[in-house]
Protein backbone atom coordinates (compact mmCIF):
# COMPACT_ATOMS: atom_id res chain seq x y z
CA UNK A 1 0.00 0.00 0.00
CA UNK A 2 1.04 3.78 -0.22
CA UNK A 3 1.60 4.24 3.37
CA UNK A 4 3.57 0.53 3.32
CA UNK A 5 5.94 2.12 0.18
CA UNK A 6 5.69 6.01 0.91
CA UNK A 7 7.53 8.22 2.31
CA UNK A 8 8.20 6.86 5.96
CA UNK A 9 6.77 3.15 5.26
CA UNK A 10 9.24 0.60 6.35
CA UNK A 11 9.76 -0.54 2.89
CA UNK A 12 11.19 3.08 2.23
CA UNK A 13 14.66 3.41 1.41
CA UNK A 14 15.85 4.01 4.62
CA UNK A 15 12.98 2.24 6.06
CA UNK A 16 13.52 -0.40 9.07
CA UNK A 17 12.62 -3.29 5.98
CA UNK A 18 14.97 -1.15 3.95
CA UNK A 19 17.68 -1.10 6.11
CA UNK A 20 17.18 -4.70 6.78
CA UNK A 21 17.04 -5.67 3.28
CA UNK A 22 20.28 -3.59 2.39
CA UNK A 23 22.05 -4.97 5.31
CA UNK A 24 21.39 -8.45 4.18
CA UNK A 25 22.57 -7.96 0.48
CA UNK A 26 25.94 -6.23 1.74
CA UNK A 27 26.28 -9.29 4.13
CA UNK A 28 25.57 -11.86 1.03
CA UNK A 29 27.99 -9.88 -1.08
CA UNK A 30 30.54 -10.08 1.51
CA UNK A 31 29.76 -13.43 2.19
CA UNK A 32 30.33 -14.03 -1.64
CA UNK A 33 33.76 -11.95 -1.70
CA UNK A 34 34.83 -14.14 1.38
CA UNK A 35 34.30 -17.78 -0.46
CA UNK A 36 35.75 -16.54 -3.68
CA UNK A 37 39.01 -15.32 -2.29
CA UNK A 38 39.05 -18.53 0.22
CA UNK A 39 38.79 -20.95 -3.09
CA UNK A 40 41.63 -18.35 -4.51
CA UNK A 41 44.28 -19.42 -1.40
CA UNK A 42 42.79 -23.10 -1.76
CA UNK A 43 43.30 -23.11 -5.58
CA UNK A 44 46.50 -21.16 -5.48
CA UNK A 45 48.09 -23.43 -3.03
CA UNK A 46 47.55 -26.75 -4.43
CA UNK A 47 49.45 -25.50 -7.53
CA UNK A 48 52.32 -24.79 -5.30
CA UNK A 49 52.25 -27.74 -3.31
CA UNK A 50 52.29 -29.76 -6.95
CA UNK A 51 55.05 -27.70 -8.58
CA UNK A 52 56.95 -28.24 -5.14
CA UNK A 53 56.30 -31.81 -4.96
CA UNK A 54 57.19 -32.38 -8.96
CA UNK A 55 60.66 -30.10 -8.02
CA UNK A 56 61.78 -32.83 -5.34
CA UNK A 57 61.56 -30.61 -2.08
CA UNK A 58 59.20 -32.78 -0.21
CA UNK A 59 61.89 -35.21 -0.07
CA UNK A 60 64.27 -33.03 1.79
CA UNK A 61 64.55 -30.10 4.37
CA UNK A 62 64.46 -27.67 1.38
CA UNK A 63 60.59 -28.08 1.68
CA UNK A 64 61.21 -26.20 5.38
CA UNK A 65 60.94 -22.59 4.35
CA UNK A 66 59.06 -20.30 6.26
CA UNK A 67 57.45 -19.67 3.14
CA UNK A 68 56.41 -22.97 2.72
CA UNK A 69 54.96 -23.40 6.55
CA UNK A 70 52.68 -20.41 5.91
CA UNK A 71 51.06 -22.17 2.65
CA UNK A 72 50.44 -25.20 4.25
CA UNK A 73 49.29 -23.35 7.34
CA UNK A 74 46.71 -21.04 5.21
CA UNK A 75 44.23 -23.29 3.61
CA UNK A 76 43.31 -24.60 7.35
CA UNK A 77 42.41 -20.94 8.71
CA UNK A 78 40.90 -19.91 5.81
CA UNK A 79 38.48 -22.76 6.10
CA UNK A 80 37.98 -22.16 10.07
CA UNK A 81 37.65 -18.29 8.70
CA UNK A 82 34.61 -18.91 6.74
CA UNK A 83 32.04 -18.80 9.44
CA UNK A 84 31.37 -22.70 9.36
CA UNK A 85 29.56 -24.98 11.99
CA UNK A 86 32.63 -26.56 14.20
CA UNK A 87 31.63 -29.93 13.17
CA UNK A 88 31.48 -28.76 9.58
CA UNK A 89 35.25 -27.36 10.60
CA UNK A 90 36.27 -30.83 11.69
CA UNK A 91 34.95 -32.59 8.64
CA UNK A 92 36.75 -30.63 6.16
CA UNK A 93 40.01 -29.61 7.68
CA UNK A 94 41.24 -33.82 7.50
CA UNK A 95 39.70 -33.79 3.94
CA UNK A 96 42.14 -31.12 2.75
CA UNK A 97 44.80 -32.33 4.95
CA UNK A 98 44.57 -35.55 3.24
CA UNK A 99 44.38 -33.83 -0.64
CA UNK A 100 47.25 -31.68 0.22
CA UNK A 101 49.18 -35.07 1.09
CA UNK A 102 48.15 -36.75 -2.10
CA UNK A 103 49.22 -33.53 -3.98
CA UNK A 104 52.05 -34.74 -2.67
CA UNK A 105 51.98 -38.07 -4.32
CA UNK A 106 51.90 -39.04 -0.82
CA UNK A 107 55.35 -38.71 0.52
CA UNK A 108 56.35 -40.34 3.75
CA UNK A 109 59.50 -38.33 4.32
CA UNK A 110 58.96 -36.85 7.50
CA UNK A 111 59.85 -33.56 5.84
CA UNK A 112 56.10 -34.36 3.84
CA UNK A 113 54.44 -35.69 6.99
CA UNK A 114 55.46 -33.43 9.35
CA UNK A 115 53.44 -30.79 7.35
CA UNK A 116 50.23 -33.50 8.24
CA UNK A 117 51.39 -32.57 11.98
CA UNK A 118 51.37 -28.99 11.16
CA UNK A 119 48.00 -28.75 9.53
CA UNK A 120 46.27 -30.94 12.01
CA UNK A 121 47.91 -28.62 14.83
CA UNK A 122 46.49 -25.77 13.03
CA UNK A 123 42.62 -27.09 12.61
CA UNK A 124 42.58 -28.31 16.54
CA UNK A 125 44.12 -24.90 18.02
CA UNK A 126 42.29 -21.59 19.08
CA UNK A 127 42.37 -18.82 16.72
CA UNK A 128 43.68 -15.97 18.76
CA UNK A 129 43.13 -12.63 17.21
CA UNK A 130 47.08 -11.94 18.11
CA UNK A 131 47.78 -14.62 16.14
CA UNK A 132 45.46 -14.08 13.11
CA UNK A 133 47.09 -10.36 13.43
CA UNK A 134 50.42 -12.19 13.31
CA UNK A 135 50.10 -14.15 10.32
CA UNK A 136 48.16 -11.43 8.55
CA UNK A 137 51.93 -9.25 9.22
CA UNK A 138 53.72 -12.42 8.02
CA UNK A 139 51.94 -12.38 4.61
CA UNK A 140 53.25 -9.06 4.41
CA UNK A 141 56.53 -9.81 4.99
CA UNK A 142 57.22 -12.06 2.81
CA UNK A 143 56.14 -11.01 -0.41
CA UNK A 144 57.92 -8.13 0.42
CA UNK A 145 60.83 -9.20 1.52
CA UNK A 146 60.64 -11.55 -1.77
CA UNK A 147 60.10 -9.47 -4.39
CA UNK A 148 62.62 -6.44 -2.71
CA UNK A 149 65.09 -9.31 -3.05
CA UNK A 150 64.51 -10.39 -6.40
CA UNK A 151 64.61 -6.73 -7.31
CA UNK A 152 67.89 -6.33 -5.38
CA UNK A 153 69.36 -9.55 -6.61
CA UNK A 154 68.67 -8.62 -9.91
CA UNK A 155 70.87 -5.43 -10.24
CA UNK A 156 73.79 -7.58 -9.04
CA UNK A 157 76.11 -9.47 -11.91
CA UNK A 158 77.53 -11.58 -9.16
CA UNK A 159 74.83 -13.46 -7.45
CA UNK A 160 71.57 -14.95 -8.35
CA UNK A 161 69.06 -16.18 -5.95
CA UNK A 162 66.27 -17.65 -8.66
CA UNK A 163 66.12 -17.91 -12.23
CA UNK A 164 63.89 -15.21 -12.55
CA UNK A 165 66.51 -12.08 -11.05
CA UNK A 166 68.83 -13.39 -14.05
CA UNK A 167 65.76 -12.84 -16.50
CA UNK A 168 64.94 -9.44 -14.82
CA UNK A 169 68.72 -8.48 -15.43
CA UNK A 170 68.37 -8.58 -18.91
CA UNK A 171 65.63 -6.28 -18.97
CA UNK A 172 62.06 -6.04 -20.02
CA UNK A 173 62.72 -6.53 -23.81
CA UNK A 174 63.59 -9.68 -22.70
CA UNK A 175 61.02 -10.37 -20.34
CA UNK A 176 58.50 -9.91 -23.13
CA UNK A 177 60.28 -12.30 -25.82
CA UNK A 178 60.77 -14.88 -23.59
CA UNK A 179 58.28 -17.88 -22.60
CA UNK A 180 60.58 -19.14 -19.93
CA UNK A 181 60.83 -15.58 -18.37
CA UNK A 182 57.23 -15.73 -18.70
CA UNK A 183 56.56 -18.52 -17.06
CA UNK A 184 59.19 -18.04 -14.25
CA UNK A 185 57.17 -14.75 -13.40
CA UNK A 186 53.67 -16.14 -13.39
CA UNK A 187 54.72 -18.84 -11.12
CA UNK A 188 56.89 -16.44 -8.80
CA UNK A 189 53.60 -14.07 -8.62
CA UNK A 190 51.53 -17.12 -7.68
CA UNK A 191 53.57 -18.23 -4.91
CA UNK A 192 54.53 -15.34 -3.95
CA UNK A 193 51.99 -12.99 -3.91
CA UNK A 194 48.60 -14.48 -5.13
CA UNK A 195 49.04 -16.82 -2.42
CA UNK A 196 49.66 -14.30 0.33
CA UNK A 197 47.16 -11.44 -0.76
CA UNK A 198 44.32 -13.65 -0.79
CA UNK A 199 45.26 -15.37 2.26
CA UNK A 200 45.96 -11.78 3.87
CA UNK A 201 42.09 -10.64 2.84
CA UNK A 202 40.50 -13.61 4.14
CA UNK A 203 42.34 -12.59 7.21
CA UNK A 204 41.27 -8.91 7.35
CA UNK A 205 37.65 -9.83 5.84
CA UNK A 206 37.17 -12.26 9.14
CA UNK A 207 38.86 -10.09 11.83
CA UNK A 208 37.48 -6.57 10.49
CA UNK A 209 40.72 -4.48 11.16
CA UNK A 210 44.09 -4.01 9.88
CA UNK A 211 46.71 -5.91 12.56
CA UNK A 212 47.76 -3.64 14.74
CA UNK A 213 51.51 -4.13 14.37
CA UNK A 214 52.65 -3.75 18.45
CA UNK A 215 50.37 -6.69 19.55
CA UNK A 216 51.08 -8.53 16.54
CA UNK A 217 54.93 -8.44 16.62
CA UNK A 218 54.77 -10.75 19.62
CA UNK A 219 53.13 -13.82 18.44
CA UNK A 220 55.28 -13.11 14.87
CA UNK A 221 58.55 -13.40 16.75
CA UNK A 222 56.71 -16.57 18.86
CA UNK A 223 55.51 -18.18 15.33
CA UNK A 224 58.97 -17.66 13.75
CA UNK A 225 61.23 -18.96 16.75
CA UNK A 226 58.87 -22.15 16.83
CA UNK A 227 59.87 -21.97 13.10
CA UNK A 228 63.28 -21.78 13.48
CA UNK A 229 63.31 -24.24 16.59
CA UNK A 230 61.35 -27.12 14.12
CA UNK A 231 63.94 -26.57 11.39
CA UNK A 232 67.23 -26.93 13.62
CA UNK A 233 66.00 -29.69 15.17
CA UNK A 234 65.51 -31.55 12.04
CA UNK A 235 68.67 -30.74 10.50
CA UNK A 236 70.16 -32.04 13.43
CA UNK A 237 68.43 -35.45 13.99
CA UNK A 238 68.83 -36.01 10.28
CA UNK A 239 72.07 -36.21 8.31
CA UNK A 240 73.73 -34.16 6.42
CA UNK A 241 72.60 -31.87 8.91
CA UNK A 242 72.00 -28.83 6.21
CA UNK A 243 69.80 -25.83 6.77
CA UNK A 244 67.70 -25.02 3.73
CA UNK A 245 67.53 -21.47 1.74
CA UNK A 246 71.41 -22.56 0.74
CA UNK A 247 72.93 -21.96 4.58
CA UNK A 248 74.93 -24.43 4.95
CA UNK A 249 75.53 -27.46 7.82
CA UNK A 250 74.64 -27.24 11.55
CA UNK A 251 78.15 -26.48 13.55
CA UNK A 252 79.15 -30.24 14.56
CA UNK A 253 78.55 -29.90 18.13
CA UNK A 254 74.50 -29.69 17.11
CA UNK A 255 74.52 -33.11 15.19
CA UNK A 256 72.68 -35.60 16.87
CA UNK A 257 71.61 -38.03 14.27
CA UNK A 258 68.70 -40.75 15.02
CA UNK A 259 68.01 -44.24 13.84
CA UNK A 260 65.54 -43.30 11.56
CA UNK A 261 64.49 -45.72 9.01
CA UNK A 262 65.20 -44.89 5.60
CA UNK A 263 61.94 -44.35 4.05
CA UNK A 264 61.38 -41.51 6.80
CA UNK A 265 64.80 -39.91 6.04
CA UNK A 266 63.84 -38.99 2.39
CA UNK A 267 66.40 -37.11 1.01
CA UNK A 268 67.45 -36.09 4.39
CA UNK A 269 68.57 -33.11 5.86
CA UNK A 270 70.38 -31.69 2.51
CA UNK A 271 69.09 -27.84 1.84
CA UNK A 272 71.40 -27.72 -1.47
CA UNK A 273 69.08 -27.25 -5.03
CA UNK A 274 71.74 -29.52 -6.80
CA UNK A 275 69.22 -32.47 -6.42
CA UNK A 276 66.08 -30.60 -7.45
CA UNK A 277 64.05 -31.61 -10.64
CA UNK A 278 62.99 -28.28 -12.65
CA UNK A 279 60.79 -27.65 -15.28
CA UNK A 280 61.83 -26.43 -18.85
CA UNK A 281 61.11 -22.95 -18.12
CA UNK A 282 63.64 -23.18 -15.12
CA UNK A 283 66.32 -24.33 -16.62
CA UNK A 284 68.57 -22.20 -18.74
CA UNK A 285 68.18 -18.52 -19.78
CA UNK A 286 67.15 -17.65 -22.86
CA UNK A 287 66.44 -15.13 -25.24
CA UNK A 288 62.95 -16.03 -26.54
CA UNK A 289 64.10 -17.71 -29.31
CA UNK A 290 62.92 -20.83 -29.72
CA UNK A 291 62.39 -21.08 -25.75
CA UNK A 292 59.51 -23.47 -25.53
CA UNK A 293 58.46 -27.24 -23.81
CA UNK A 294 58.38 -29.15 -26.56
CA UNK A 295 61.10 -30.54 -28.94
CA UNK A 296 64.19 -31.70 -27.71
CA UNK A 297 64.13 -28.84 -25.18
CA UNK A 298 61.05 -29.26 -23.34
CA UNK A 299 59.50 -31.60 -20.67
CA UNK A 300 61.79 -32.18 -17.06
CA UNK A 301 64.99 -33.60 -16.12
CA UNK A 302 67.36 -33.84 -13.50
CA UNK A 303 69.42 -30.53 -13.24
CA UNK A 304 72.58 -30.09 -11.11
CA UNK A 305 72.44 -26.68 -10.62
CA UNK A 306 70.50 -23.61 -11.72
CA UNK A 307 71.77 -23.13 -15.18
Amino acid sequence: SPRQFGPGGPWEEGGLVGRRSGSFSQARAMELLHWLIATVVLGANLYNYRFLDGAGMYNNIMSWQLTIFSLHVAPIVTIRCLGLLRRTELLLCPCWILLAWLFRRGQRSLFSLFFIFLEGLVAMCILEPALLDALMVLQALISFGFWGGIVSVSASPDFSFLPLDRHLRRGWRHMLASRKAQRCLLHEFVGHFVSQASFAVVLLLHVGRCPPLAAALPSMLLLVASYVACVVAASAAVPPHELPYNLGALPLVLWRPLPLPLWLVGGGASGGIQALTLPWWMQGIDDGVGDGGGGGGGGERRTTKYE
